[in-house]
């Protein structure tokens, strides 16, 4: 939990490099264990609505990746599903 603002970072620092690109890495984070996964359990409601959101950033600003198949769209939506329980 403590390295997620760093995560994000480093997801948005090289979301335009298919050679380096992070967010596969961050969705594997985001998603494991479904809404089991630990990092949701540890996170306030307001961490978790930042990860929402910033998830429905990537999904509206990045459509063209999406639809070319370079991010999952499987994952991002499943990922922005889980850490949208309240």
């Amino acid at each position: 939990m403590y390295y997620m603002p760093a995560l994000i970072r480093m997801t948005l620092d090289t979301i335009d490099d298919p050679q380096q690109n992070y967010l596969d890495q961050l969705l594997f984070h985001l998603i494991y264990d479904g809404a089991n996964n630990r990092l949701v359990t540890a996170c306030s409601t307001d961490q978790r609505k930042f990860i929402s959101d910033f998830l429905a950033y990537v999904l509206v600003s990045h459509t063209t990746k999406i639809e070319q198949g370079i991010f999952l769209a499987d994952d991002l939506f499943r990922a922005h599903e889980i850490w949208s329980i309240k």
